[in-house]
Formats: structure tokens, sequence, C-alpha cells
């Protein structure tokens, strides 16, 4: 009987190390840059290289590591694979992102899980946030030809809320007299498109009806009819036989984009060698700066679930992460090489 239970009880000790070895031996690596990210620009490619370490200690090649990048505004995804390159578990990627703005993204060396990183600000290309300038004919509704072609304007980025003035962008001379030029129905329109073909207008303006005249100047307010994101005036001077054209344009932010929330309390939550956050879950207020401490032996991230929350990159032993919440709500997050590592921030 004796000899029964010792043998009933060896072979479950053995059927727990079986069940359990994925946990110990575990199937798990974390991903790290070879640099952090220097200036990334929409529309041009961007080579960077890493390093995939199994357990976060040894290289492994014997992954496919698949670059993840969502667009904050947009929900754009976009996706590359990286090809082994140099030493083992060295590879390489190249990612062009279409839009500029906050893009989350993470490497995932399948078949382990994901690991993420700092969200990447992706800059504007230098070509992106300039414009072609036209005098049309007829209203901006009718989208009418070119008539004299103002040249190249380019914005200027300020916050919705600001009392800054823009700036003036762009000068042009018009071989008419502005009498003339009041007399038939002309629009101004600034857009994307060449030189002699009518724009995908971004701010426009009727000459006529709108503008405010004055004896030998007429100001003119243009308009986006589509995402009232961009703004600008046109004013027009009387230069005898000739008109000239003055151009302000402005692109605006997102509204409230200057407003801060006060900052408030920091708070800390510990990343533990039993692969846990402590506390799982902790309550903040707007404002407050919630601190992770790695005081484990291994990096970790912290991984958001949704848009809304900025990610770290591989957090390494004895670093920390700091990230402000300003917004209520519930902010779920991970790990992303250990997805049982859970939490959440609550803040109201």
């Amino acid at each position: 009987m004796r000899l029964q239970q010792a043998l009933a009880g060896i072979l479950m000790a053995a059927a727990m190390l079986v069940f359990s070895a994925p946990a110990l031996a575990g199937g798990w690596a974390v991903v790290h840059l070879d640099e952090q990210p220097g200036e990334v620009v929409a529309g041009e490619p961007w080579r960077f290289g890493f390093m995939v370490l199994q357990h976060d200690v040894t290289p492994n090649s014997d992954v496919t590591p698949v670059v993840r990048a969502i667009h904050k505004e947009t929900s754009k995804e976009i996706m590359a694979t990286g090809t082994q390159q140099g030493k083992t578990g060295h590879f390489v990627a190249e990612v062009t992102f279409p839009l500029a703005g906050e893009w989350k993204w993470l490497i995932h060396p399948e078949p382990y899980a994901e690991t993420s990183f700092a969200t990447l600000d992706v800059l504007t290309s230098p070509d992106a946030n300039s414009y072609r300038a036209n005098l049309l004919t007829g209203s901006c509704a009718e989208a009418g030809k070119v008539a004299f072609p103002l040249g190249i304007v380019e914005t200027q980025t300020l916050p919705m809320k600001t009392s800054q003035l823009p700036l003036g962008v762009a000068v042009s001379t018009i071989d008419t007299p502005l009498p003339e030029l009041l007399a038939t129905a002309h629009a101004i329109g600034i857009g994307a498109g060449e030189r002699d073909s009518v724009p995908s207008a971004i701010a426009c303006g009727d000459i006529g009806g709108t503008a405010v005249e004055s004896a030998s100047e007429v100001v003119l307010g243009l308009q986006d009819e589509v995402s009232a994101r961009n703004v600008g005036v046109a004013v027009l001077r009387d230069a005898g036989e000739r008109t000239t054209v003055s151009l302000y344009l402005l692109e605006m932010g997102s509204p409230g984009a200057a407003d801060t929330v006060a900052s408030g309390a920091e708070k800390t939550i510990d990343i533990l060698d039993a692969f846990v956050f402590a506390p799982f879950s902790i309550e903040a207020a707007p404002g407050d700066t919630i601190t992770w401490v790695n005081r484990s032996a291994a990096s970790h991230t912290v991984t958001g679930d949704d848009l809304a929350f900025d990610d770290s990159g591989p957090i390494a032993p004895g670093e920390s992460f700091s990230l402000t919440f300003d917004a209520p709500g519930t902010y779920a997050y991970h790990c992303g090489p250990h997805p049982g590592m859970v939490g959440q921030i609550v803040v109201a």
C-alpha cells in the first residue's frame, strides 16, 4: 500500500513538473533596440536594429520578429518583418510611417509575446506642410480653374487656444488691377496640387461676399470647410495695374490642446520577481503621476491595453518608468513579454 502511494506521489510530482515546465523554463523573450529612435519623419524609411534575448539573457535568432505600429489619432496600422543580420539574435527592420503624429509600436518576436516601446512621435515631412495657393475662377464651391498661381505657402502650427497671430507666409503680385478682380467671381484656394491644376483645398475664400473691402485693400478669410483645422487670411492690396496678395495660413491644433492639468501626487508600483505588479490596482486623481520601479531581476514593460496609454520600452532591473494620467478612466495594462502580468490605474 505504501509502495502504491509512493508511486502515485512520484507520478503526480512528475506530472506537475511537466505542466509547470513552460512556466519555469518559460517561453518568453525581450527585445532591445540597438539605440533609441532619433528623428523619424513621415514618408521616409526608418531602419533600425534590435536584439532578441531569450529570458532577457540568451540571444535567439529562431524567431520571426514582426513590427506593429498604430497611429493614435486615426488608428491606422502598419506592419513590417525584421530580418536576421549579423550576430545571433540580431535583426534589422525598416518601417515607413505614412502619417505624422504619435504612434504606439511594438516588436512581436513570434512565437513569443511582444515587447512594447515608448510612443514614437513621428515628425511631419518638410514637404508635407507646404501647399500651393492659387487664384481661382468662380467660387470655392465651384472649384474653378486656376487663373493665377500664387506660389508656395507653409503652415504655422499653433494650439487652438492661442493669442499668437499667424506669420505672413507668402506674397505674390497679380498682373490684374484689384477692381477688375472684384468685378467677377474669384476665389483663393490653398492646398496640395500641381502649379496649373485646381488643388484639393485645405483653406479657401471667395472674393466678394465675405470680403471686407476698403479703399485700396480687401481682407479675405480662408476657411477649411471639412475639418476646421486650417484657417487663413488673404490680403489683396491695390497696386495700380497690379494686385499684391499676402497670404497667411495657420494649422490649428486640437481643441483644448493648450489646456494642462495641474500637477498632482506621485504614486509607485513595484515590479517584483514574482512576475507581478504590486499593487495590481491603484487609484489616482487627474494629474497624478504613476512610477513603475523594476525591483526584479528581468526586464519588463508597461504596455497599455488601448491607445490612450503611452507604453514604456523594456524597463531594466533597477530602472523606472513614469506616466502622468490627465483624463478620468480605467487604464488596463500588462507586461509585453509576460502577458500574465497585468494591472490597472483607476483615475477619478
